[in-house]
């Protein structure tokens, strides 16, 4: 007789061989052990299928699924779709768990008696031997809502565990590829609660196939998912105005950043003027009024005048 999983633990993965084996022993390692591992392959043209074939004779509770390449979000909705568990999890492929993560998530679900969403503590580890990072995340308190915890603080998928049921009613949106757990988690956020567990169980492998490293933008897909929320009324009536004009002017910094750093100066320029005009009172504007000007015509020349006057005061 098979027993029903207590969680399910869904994995994306798209041509990330490399990272399978790490993943995978780390759920193995898991001290609670009432699970099944559904890893759905998003069409990767690498060994991921020849590997997983492999690894599913030493690990039986892995449930392996082959699709089209349709994106993560497709992919983990596919793996909602064949889930048994009670609680779903999610675990990329390039990530891991401490040996814990489960049996804390267990011990915390079972004290909740309505269908909720939790999220444990992260940690940042890197290829090149950074020490790891413990993730701080703003307070509850500093919000109106858990609606704006959620989006503030933008849970990465691995440090979520989210009742069957709720993922029945709400999926992941298949038109985003940025940000689309956090549009996810604030929908969720408006009807069911969110729970915390502050242990830090939950490892995200940052390195230079990260998502945000390869895309040319992604800031436009970070502000799409905002726009998304925003035109959903059950979340915008979760939202202050103070938090919406916070985001936006973080995005438009953002904006500024990427467009000073790929030397894109016409654009560059729009951007400040229209962040000075809107955020006239912000404490680094002097910062954003020089660039502007040193980017105008003639801007070169002032840039130089004022070098030298510096250079003289230093002589």
């Amino acid at each position: 007789m098979s027993i029903t999983p207590f969680f399910s633990i869904i994995t994306p993965t798209y041509n990330r061989a490399v990272f399978l084996e790490e993943m995978i022993a780390s759920v193995a390692a898991q001290t609670f052990q009432n699970f099944e591992h559904i890893i759905v392959d998003d069409g990767s043209t690498d060994e991921t299928e020849k590997l997983l074939t492999e690894l599913i004779k030493q690990h039986p509770k892995i449930v392996y699924i082959k699709q089209e390449n349709k994106g993560r979000s497709v992919a983990r909705n596919l793996g909602i779709d064949a889930a048994k568990g009670e609680y779903v999890c999610f675990l990329d492929s390039d990530d891991a768990w401490l040996p814990e993560h489960l049996q804390t998530l267990e011990a915390a679900t079972s004290k909740q008696q309505v269908p909720a969403m939790f999220h444990t503590g992260l940690i940042w580890f890197y290829e090149d031997g950074t020490a790891e990072h413990l993730v701080k995340y703003t307070d509850r308190n500093s919000f109106s809502s858990d609606v704006e915890y959620v989006i503030a603080n933008e849970f990465a998928p691995n440090c979520v565990c989210i009742h069957h049921s709720i993922l029945k009613e709400h999926q992941f949106d298949p038109e985003l590829y940025i940000n689309e757990d956090l549009e996810l988690w604030a929908r969720i956020a408006v009807s069911y609660p969110v729970k915390s567990v502050m242990k830090h169980t939950a490892k995200l492998r940052v390195h230079g196939g990260n998502t945000y490293n390869v895309v040319d933008d992604n800031i436009s897909p970070r502000i799409n998912a905002f726009a998304k929320l925003l035109g959903n009324a059950e979340v915008r009536k979760n939202l202050s105005a103070v938090f919406i004009r916070n985001k936006k002017r973080g995005f438009l910094e953002l904006e500024i950043r990427h467009l000073e750093n790929s030397r894109q100066q016409w654009l560059l320029n729009r951007k400040l003027i229209t962040f000075l005009l809107k955020y006239p009172r912000m404490s680094r504007n002097s910062a954003k009024f020089i660039m502007l000007l040193y980017n105008l015509p003639g801007g070169q020349l002032l840039k130089s005048l004022v070098a030298k006057t510096k250079s003289q005061r230093v002589d």
